[in-house]
């Protein structure tokens, strides 16, 4: 059976796997041609092992870890309350795998790792527990909050804060016992998963004080989780899935900020989640922050509970017009994808508890059913007319055709130029071996002087590359520094003036909305800049070191070619969404500039504020997005040459015998060679 008949074989399967009661599997369609390239590039990998020495066995078998591993998540994040999880469950066709009650909500980071491939005998779940560190910012500093208000000298609010903290630590040694702090830094693992069982770990809430029997394991180590894994079979996704469910940003320490903003940071999406009846209220500028930050492309918007609206045919149409001014006026994302929908209207649907709907929510159901008749496909039954009403569909068909076209493309298209490259290795290594036929006996190589000319070339490639980066790195360095400065004098100048000219009690306040901006261009400017010159090493390198093999063993240019790694996306600078002081205006870090001492002294204690708070954002800037593009190239870099020095070594030390040729061998290579030949065909304009 040849690939093309593979790939034909992986469609029809596609297509025929999941039951008709499954409304994800159809939803998620747009990534069947991912898993179909993903299967046929697996069995690629196979034969090229089939064919190679230990060198290329060892680089294929990591290639074959890397697509295994090959999993694009989605992280959603959005208010308390908003229906997270409720709409996470919908999405995974799950309505009661987390517990979306009033109380308790989510207080951690939940990844769902759904893999078709799995049994559900092979569920797992695995629990990360917040560290020392975390635990001590959180107990002796009482968190971002405390620490900002021990910068502003809030003698009340850090007194309200230490007071919660104690309240918080107290709480946990009730839950767990005088010992609990042996477990930070710890994780429990167990080979299955259920309500109960992910209730212990991920759920907050006040309704947790009572001693009845169902209730005194609930959100036992919730205080101190940190991320639960949960790993399940799901026949109805065409490729591994991630997907994320985040506390609400508005965290009462925001001791889980940042790590809601790694989930993210490693997310292809995010999934940003409101409630209608208060979609972006003053409350959710926290992730307008967030979401600023991010291309308009990896960002979709989805309004839920619908369901609890009054008149959703005239309240809809208005929402939306009122959350896009919002957008705009704040810098968000203007042209993100908005959907609105209802998770419950989805869950009454799975659960085919739709005649247990309260009179509210029936009663707009009918009333958005109306409004969205002409709107929708022909032919739908029933369910699946809720289901689309509920948003779950055209939320799944966003979510699948961005993951088809984004970082998940990419990353099949980098192991496809891997095997590339190791095939043309293997081919002239055979070829100077005299494996290969030819009229012409194979030049001889020096091996002595090859390395040597080998080494020169890697050390002037990698070289172009050091200088090149380092002086981008430089400019961006000396850039941001001068925003930073320029914005401090004028945010000082302005407190210098308010103070001069306004009268006791009024408050004052200075939106850091321009400094972000301004941070923002140019890591987006130095982003660009990076890829240029990191794609022009990339694609000089490999044409040098095609040069090389013509010089140096006379490979003819036309039999052999290097396809050069594609620059890695940069990733997106969510850090700037992290809250600073400036942020809480007109709240209780401000009350201090209403004291009697002066102007002079007032604008360098509030100086001095700004710097201390903005200068962590500034070092995440240089010292790990910046470096991280920086480092993700290098890796990329050196990958290269490792490959193209031991096809050089093959060359020069190959045993013969090993590449003897046999019509057997002769035919896995030509296998590996038309299976890049037809994923090249079958999806044409995407491998290259």
């Amino acid at each position: 059976m040849n690939i093309e008949t593979d790939i034909q074989a992986l469609e029809t399967d596609l297509a025929v796997d999941a039951p008709e009661t499954s409304f994800t599997r159809h939803d998620l369609s747009a990534l069947d041609p991912l898993a179909v390239r993903q299967q046929a590039l697996s069995k690629i990998l196979d034969d090229l092992i089939k064919v190679g020495d230990r060198a290329t066995i060892e680089r294929t078998r990591k290639l074959q870890a890397r697509l295994g591993e090959f999993e694009p998540a989605i992280t959603m994040i959005g208010q308390v309350k908003a229906g997270k999880t409720s709409l996470v469950n919908a999405m995974i066709g799950r309505p009661a795998l987390l517990p979306a009650d009033v109380n308790p909500w989510t207080s951690v980071v939940t990844s769902l790792h759904l893999d078709p491939k799995m049994s559900a005998a092979q569920n797992s779940a695995r629990f990360e527990f917040l560290d020392r560190m975390d635990w001590d910012r959180l107990v002796k500093g009482g968190g971002r909050i405390g620490e900002l208000a021990r910068r502003a000298g809030a003698e009340s609010e850090l007194q309200r804060v230490t007071d919660q903290v104690a309240a918080l630590r107290e709480k946990s040694r009730k839950r767990l016992g005088s010992k609990f702090e042996m477990l930070l830094g710890q994780e429990h693992d167990y080979g299955f998963f259920d309500n109960e069982l992910i209730e212990r770990y991920v759920c907050l809430g006040d309704d947790f004080e009572d001693d009845t029997e169902t209730s005194k394991d609930r959100g036992r180590f919730a205080d101190i989780t940190k991320a639960a894994h949960i790993h399940m079979a799901h026949e109805a996704a065409p490729i591994k899935l991630c997907v994320r469910d985040t506390p609400g940003v508005n965290d009462t320490f925001l001791v889980r900020e940042q790590i809601t903003m790694k989930a993210i940071r490693g997310s292809q999406l995010c999934v940003v989640v409101l409630a209608a009846h208060q979609a972006l209220s003053s409350v959710d500028m926290a992730l307008v922050r967030l979401i600023s930050n991010l291309k308009s492309r990896d960002v979709i918007i989805f309004v839920n509970r619908i369901d609890e609206l009054a008149d959703p045919k005239t309240q809809v149409p208005e929402i939306r017009a009122s959350l896009t001014e919002t957008l705009k006026a704040h810098h968000g994302p203007e042209d993100a994808e908005i959907i609105f929908g209802s998770a419950a209207w989805a869950s009454h649907l799975l659960n085919d508890t739709l005649t247990e709907l309260d009179a509210q929510s029936a009663d707009a159901l009918l009333n958005y059913t109306r409004a969205q008749l002409d709107t929708l496909p022909h032919g739908l039954s029933d369910q699946e007319i809720v289901w689309h009403l509920s948003g779950l569909s055209g939320l799944q068909r966003a979510v699948a055709n961005r993951i088809a076209s984004g970082a998940a493309e990419t990353a099949l298209q980098g192991i496809e130029r891997h095997v590339r490259n190791l095939l043309n290795g293997i081919k002239i290594s055979d070829a100077q071996s005299g494996a290969a036929r030819q009229d012409s006996a194979p030049k001889e190589i020096d091996a002595q002087s090859a390395q040597a000319d080998f080494a020169e070339l890697e050390k002037e490639i990698s070289g172009s590359f050091e200088t090149g980066m380092s002086k981008l790195h430089t400019t961006f360095a000396d850039r941001i520094a001068r925003v930073h400065e320029s914005y401090l004098d004028r945010a000082t100048a302005a407190l210098v003036q308010h103070l001069e000219t306004a009268g006791d009690g009024t408050v004052w306040s200075y939106d850091p909305t321009g400094l972000r901006m301004l941070l923002r261009s140019s890591y987006q400017t130095y982003a660009k800049r990076s890829k240029d010159l990191i794609s022009q090493v990339f694609t000089v390198g490999a044409e040098d070191l095609c040069g090389f093999f013509e010089r140096v063993a006379g490979v003819p240019p036309e039999s052999f070619e290097i396809s050069p790694p594609q620059a890695a996306p940069a990733p997106e600078p969510v850090v700037l969404g992290k809250t600073i002081a400036l942020d809480l205006q007109s709240s209780w870090w401000a009350t201090w500039l209403q004291s009697k001492t002066s102007a002079r002294l007032q604008s360098d204690k509030f100086r001095k504020l700004i710097e201390a708070e903005t200068a962590p954002i500034m070092t995440a800037l240089l010292d790990d997005y910046a470096a991280s593009i920086r480092d993700d190239a290098q890796s990329q870099l050196n990958e290269l040459l490792d490959e193209q020095r031991q096809v050089l070594t093959r060359m020069t030390q190959g045993d013969e015998a090993h590449f003897a040729l046999t019509s057997k061998r002769e035919a896995r290579i030509e296998m590996v060679n038309s299976g890049l030949v037809t994923l090249d065909t079958v999806f044409k304009g995407e491998a290259d």
